[in-house]
């Protein structure tokens, strides 16, 4: 990535920080300033550890979502913005202008490989990829209702607690 879209990605990423920071789960901690790896690690153990101590059992499915940053679909995801309602009518238009026909190439050592028009995912590499991507995971935390769900980039841990383990696994079969 060159340094002018190194630049133009930083301008976007300040234009777009109000607006991420107030529309994110608090249960994402990846890409965000002043979350961290530590950030879902200690929810994780102090909510086990309240809900153990209270006597009940805790189930959890931990769900890494490969390459997750390469299989997003721009026009999903730009529908998906749409649908929010959110985001106004001239970034929804940026925001496709930045997704449309990116070309990606990749360089090992001196050789550079042809580009390729990238016809899904985030950009990698990019500064306003990751955010990208989280606003897009966000929407995970809508479809969760009986469980709890933290993420950190492409790692989800969803859990539930309860008495009895087969209520237990009920709960996370219905939400996966």
């Amino acid at each position: 990535m060159n340094g002018f879209s190194k630049i133009y990605d930083r301008f976007l990423l300040n234009s777009l920080s109000d607006y991420v920071e107030n529309t994110l789960s608090d249960f994402i901690a990846a890409y965000r300033k002043n979350y961290s790896s530590n950030n879902v690690l200690l929810r994780l153990i102090e909510n086990w550890k309240k809900h153990l101590d209270n006597k009940n059992r805790v189930g959890t499915v931990l769900i890494d979502l490969s390459k997750a940053f390469h299989y997003i679909s721009h026009v999903i995801y730009l529908m998906q913005s749409c649908m929010r309602m959110v985001l106004q009518k001239k970034l929804l238009i940026f925001l496709y202008s930045y997704l449309k026909r990116r070309k990606q190439s990749v360089k090992i050592s001196y050789t550079k490989r042809l580009y390729q028009i990238l016809l899904s995912g985030v950009p990698q590499g990019s500064i306003l990829g990751p955010v990208l991507f989280n606003l897009f995971i966000n929407d995970l935390f809508f479809f969760i209702k009986e469980a709890e769900l933290v993420n950190f980039a492409d790692d989800n841990t969803l859990y539930v607690d309860k008495k009895d383990i087969t209520e237990i696994l009920n709960v996370l079969e219905r939400e996966c």
